[in-house]
């Protein structure tokens, strides 16, 4: 424990080191109904992480009874791993033009940085009035933590639609639009074949087209821990990465892989897919409470457009799978939604808000973001309406606002 700060309503702040400060069952109940991006073992994983810095900010009443927590993250300025990027609100919103960068670093993330599911940790059964006084003393403590590392910047980034609604009118900040994900609800259907059945006719053609090709294949799925996969997921994610331009070697992914390992091996699922005993591509998925989470996907060359193996490793086999095991959401994460909304899924907004620290930085950065607000609804109005996913920018944008915000 680093600090402990009184403020309006007896709430108590603590900035914490790391999450063994806090006492399980008080994470268990501010992160109940969560999901697992801020579960303890994932958050427990980015600690091992050294290009971050993180604290935990704990908020207390009188009777010491935790109500909410707020991890927060700097980085150190190094090398990172790619993925990282899509939390990096330099990356994010400068986007093709870099020269633009140095408008958005450095910046303190706050809520979580990793997995496109930002949601908040606070005691269940809150009053929402005390809800956002317990928001207002966290986010508070963690301008001043962003003040005495001279960080301009406070981003709280990929919040889901109800995090983002709760949080915008404390912060006093708009949503963007940050991205959108894909999201299979597995309980509209009993099963993979009642999910497929339920598809309009070409696409449900084409799935079954492509499980009869995978099964009249010699590929199969083989389904392993994370513990025991880690060299050839590495190596296939690699690969799969130096495609697409990032630059991550096998080393520093398998330095994250086995990070991850360490705390999330229990609840990992890789399937790998093989012919002969050569694995041509793997599937890391997380479960956490009826979920799947897709982590990453990677395949060699070799497994597209053969067989639709690709297809069948992403989608139909581990929804086939998914089904048999009563998981409830397969959350594939963003990327490529038409072929992901082609087979089934549903699209979800995520969006981020950011607030300028020091003068003229405020209105600056408020003014920023409005502008790339209005930049990305129009571009994925017009992007998901190709695709048909059948959403409503519009509706989206209006749930998330309110008059405070």
């Amino acid at each position: 424990m680093r600090r402990v700060e009184t403020t309006p309503g007896n709430i108590r702040v603590q900035v914490l080191d790391n999450i063994d400060e806090i006492d399980e069952t008080d994470w268990a109940t501010v992160a109940a109904g969560g999901g697992l991006y801020t579960s303890r073992p994932w958050l427990r994983s980015l600690e091992d992480d050294p290009w971050h810095d993180v604290w935990y900010l704990a908020a207390k009443d009188e009777r010491d009874d935790l109500l909410g927590l707020l991890p927060v993250y700097l980085s150190s300025g190094t090398a990172s791993a790619g993925s990282d990027g899509y939390y990096d609100p330099a990356t994010v919103l400068a986007g093709s033009d870099p020269a633009q960068a140095h408008r958005w670093r450095p910046a303190l993330l706050a809520g979580t940085r990793t997995g496109y599911d930002g949601e908040l940790l606070l005691q269940p059964g809150l009053p929402l009035p005390q809800r956002a006084t317990v928001l207002a003393a966290l986010v508070a403590r963690a301008h001043r933590l962003a003040d005495a590392w001279n960080v301009q910047l406070s981003a709280f980034m990929h919040l889901t639609s109800a995090a983002a609604a709760e949080l915008a009118p404390v912060l006093g900040a708009s949503p963007v639009l940050t991205e959108a994900i894909a999201v299979v609800p597995l309980a509209t259907a009993a099963s993979f074949e009642e999910h497929v059945a339920a598809l309009p006719k070409r696409r449900r053609a084409r799935v079954r087209a492509e499980v009869r090709a995978f099964a009249d294949s010699d590929f199969t799925v083989r389904e392993a821990r994370l513990s025991e996969t880690v060299g050839v997921v590495a190596d296939l994610l690699a690969a799969h990465h130096h495609r697409y331009g990032h630059q991550d070697t096998p080393q520093m992914l398998t330095a994250h892989l086995r990070q991850q390992a360490e705390h999330l091996d229990g609840c990992s699922r890789v399937l790998l897919c093989q012919r002969g005993g050569d694995v041509h591509g793997a599937l890391l998925i997380y479960e956490w409470s009826d979920t799947w989470y897709v982590r990453a996907v990677a395949a060699r060359e070799s497994l597209r457009g053969e067989s639709a193996a690709f297809f069948n490793l992403l989608y139909h086999v581990p929804m086939r799978l998914a089904y048999e095991r009563g998981i409830g959401r397969y959350v594939i994460g963003p990327s490529n939604l038409a072929a992901k909304v082609w087979r089934g899924a549903l699209v979800e907004p995520r969006w981020s808000l950011l607030v300028g620290r020091g003068p003229g930085r405020e209105s600056d950065v408020a003014r920023r973001c409005v502008h790339w607000d209005d930049v990305q609804a129009t571009r994925w109005t017009a992007h998901l309406a190709e695709i048909g996913a059948g959403v409503d920018v519009a509706a989206w944008r209006s749930s998330v606002r309110t008059p405070q915000a």
